[in-house]
């Protein structure tokens, strides 16, 4: 609708239904204020919220059946974000209504976490390299995108995060950056990066001795406890990226493949097996094309894979490298395929084509008449 319409005919059916109801006590560091606050399991729309003051109880009332998420945080709501940084919150707690009141709901508030770092960016040394690469443009600090990523467990974890939208950040002019409001767990950096022009090359905490190597924070991620303040945290960005463009293909008269897949850009470098900046995936269009970008200059295999049946369901798809378990598959596959590709420094390859036989679904047994 635009300003000034007029729309006619709406009806409103009242029903006689009273709802229900779901209660419940909040514990923890309470403040002065805290919000309880409820949401729809399956997609994270918000239902409601209510401010406890000077009790400890909360209850939302007239509900339809269904899954809820009922979360809680201290703080007083105002302009901006909305929120004060720092403050406690508790886990989501998945509530069922069925039928009947919900009561005894217990919320625990926590300290939340977070991260403190600072972002470089390498420009090239090469001069040759340089002219070669001049038609890119070169990208500030200001416009890389630092967001965190927790790796989820619970079936409650899956639904958009309550404090989602206050956790993405960029830098400052000197490369610094925080990360804010993190809930105790395992959690990866992901940097959103401005131009093709640019790779990952290392992200790193301090080493735990004066004498020890930084820490690959890419390869297991952050380990946080409630509470934790990581500070130290390095990014650094390097000039000279490559590209990847292509076309997946099945034997049979170069068509596209039937079933939904991914491609993967495995490390053929034996000393790059786990070092998960080095791997890269892409989604295969309907019309069997994929583009991977930003990759670290050097030697790849390349793996095509179809789509699990936990991968079309899954609402926060992490990339396989993170898991060593994969890894190690995806390596297995890339040297069986022998589909290797070298690539240069500021590289575009556009017309890699890849040819795939798809999977051969076993056939239901025919049973015989009796």
């Amino acid at each position: 609708m635009k300003a000034g319409d007029e729309v006619a005919n709406i009806d409103i059916r009242y029903r006689d239904n009273r709802g229900h109801s779901i209660s419940g006590t909040v514990s923890g560091p309470l403040q002065e204020r805290i919000h309880v606050v409820l949401t729809r399991a399956s997609n994270g729309i918000l239902e409601t919220i209510t401010e406890i003051t000077t009790t400890k109880g909360f209850a939302f009332e007239s509900l339809v059946d269904g899954e809820y998420l009922v979360t809680a945080r201290a703080g007083i709501m105002s302009g901006g974000s909305g929120l004060i940084i720092g403050v406690p919150a508790s886990p989501s707690r998945r509530v069922t209504v069925r039928g009947a009141d919900i009561t005894g709901v217990e919320i625990v508030l926590e300290p939340l976490a977070s991260i403190a770092g600072r972002v470089l960016i390498e420009p090239l040394q090469d001069a040759a390299k340089k002219a070669e690469c001049k038609a890119n443009s070169r990208a500030g600090l200001r416009e890389v995108v630092i967001s965190p990523r927790q790796n989820r467990q619970k079936p409650e974890d899956q639904a958009p995060g309550f404090f989602s939208e206050y956790r993405d950040t960029t830098a400052n002019d000197k490369g610094e950056f925080a990360l804010e409001l993190l809930r105790a767990g395992v959690h990866r950096i992901d940097l959103q990066l401005p131009t093709e022009n640019l790779f990952i090359k290392s992200i790193t905490l301090p080493a735990p001795k004066p004498d020890g190597k930084p820490i690959d924070a890419a390869r297991n991620g952050i380990a946080l406890k409630s509470g934790d303040k990581v500070k130290g945290l390095i990014a650094t960005i390097t000039e000279g990226a490559a590209g990847l463009r292509g076309r997946v293909v099945t034997s049979e008269e170069n068509k596209p493949p039937p079933a939904k897949m991914r491609v993967h850009l495995v490390p053929a470098e034996p000393e790059a097996v786990d070092n998960v900046l080095r791997y890269f995936e892409a989604d295969v269009a309907a019309d069997g094309n994929f583009a991977l970008a930003n990759i670290a200059p050097g030697k790849y295999r390349l793996v095509a894979r179809e789509f699990s049946e936990q991968e079309l369901t899954e609402a926060d798809h992490k990339p396989l490298a993170w898991d060593a378990g994969a890894r190690t598959s995806l390596k297995f596959e890339g040297e069986e395929s022998k589909k290797t590709i070298e690539l240069s420094q500021c590289q575009r390859v556009t017309d890699f084509v890849v040819s795939y036989t798809p999977l051969i679904k076993p056939s239901k047994p025919v049973r015989k008449a009796n």
